[in-house]
């Protein structure tokens, strides 16, 4: 899983179009009545956690990798990394993030108490040069 973990990153590090210094990626939900805007920051390091960070949240939730699973799409491309991020303690939620390169190609959230997902989408117009820059 290590192995699969840093191979994760260093695609995401590929595209430097898309790369950010501090790898972070600025999502909004798709289906929700009020939006939900989040900072997912990616680990910089093997053994790093990442972390979610809400536009309304007080700091960040430290995440813990579950499992890490790749797909190769299709010949000569990036493979696909599906990692399943939990928040700590017995009713944090689940994170599962789809990435191929530096494209996040499904983001959802799952709640632990009643177990409703909620889908986000990169929200490019967000992005600052260190963190999601949300217009209030």
């Amino acid at each position: 899983m290590k192995h699969l973990t840093a191979l994760l990153f260093a695609g995401l590090l590929a595209n430097p179009v898309k790369a950010q210094p501090t790898e972070f990626r600025c999502l909004v939900s798709v289906d929700a009545a009020t939006p939900i805007r989040l900072q997912f920051d990616f680990p910089q390091s093997e053994h790093a956690r990442a972390a979610v960070r809400y536009q309304r949240g007080s700091k960040p939730i430290p995440l813990r990798a579950l499992k890490t699973s790749s797909v190769e799409m299709s010949p000569g491309r990036p493979f696909e990394f599906t990692t399943l991020w939990k928040e700590p303690g017995k009713n944090g939620g689940t994170y599962t993030v789809a990435t191929q390169g530096a494209l996040i190609n499904e983001f959802t959230y799952r709640r632990a108490r009643d177990r409703k997902t909620i889908r986000f989408e990169e929200d490019m117009g967000a992005m600052g040069t260190s963190r999601c820059a949300w217009k209030k």
